[in-house]
């Protein structure tokens, strides 16, 4: 039983955790000139090679950085709680590159990094709000219910991976 036990646990750590075998030789070679325009280059989630950064709306983050990291003046925000990933969308940093003369301020919060940014922002009338939640109560809520979302994804990788 306890080198089942074992054994269980040992699979799920495997399963569960990343790891990255980085040979920088590998790595094919990306330009800013190379990427869309202003993107420009980050490196990969493993830290090992440079990779063009994702552009506004691009798929970002997810499982271990998986989708990517958002190029510069964006930011990558989780908005769907109800699916079982934790990948966002690169959006424009709240308040930069205004394009009215009398923007008005509005409040909320994103789901950035793993944690419940809230702050106030200018936008312009018409532009749609740069926060997914109104408040921290809201979004509190929701992160809460992406990192269950999470804990039940990694659970079920971890049983169908050590054969139970």
């Amino acid at each position: 039983m306890w080198l089942s036990t074992t054994l269980v646990l040992a699979s799920l750590h495997l399963v569960l955790g990343f790891s990255c075998v980085c040979s920088p030789s590998e790595c094919e070679p990306v330009a800013e000139d190379d990427c869309p325009p202003g993107a420009g280059t980050v490196w990969d989630p493993c830290g090992c090679c440079r990779v063009c950064a994702r552009t506004e709306n691009e798929p970002c983050g997810g499982p271990y950085g998986f989708y990517g990291t958002c190029g510069s003046g964006l930011q990558c925000v989780v908005s769907d709680v109800r699916s079982e990933g934790v990948e966002g969308t690169c959006r424009k940093v709240p308040g930069v590159n205004l394009h009215c003369s009398h923007p008005e301020s509005i409040s909320g919060c994103n789901v950035i990094s793993g944690r419940c940014v809230c702050s106030t922002a200018r936008v312009c009338f018409g532009d749609s709000s740069p926060f997914t939640f109104t408040n921290l109560i809201e979004c509190d809520i929701n992160l809460d219910l992406m990192k269950e979302h999470a804990r039940q994804r990694d659970l079920q990788v971890g049983l169908n991976c050590s054969g139970t």
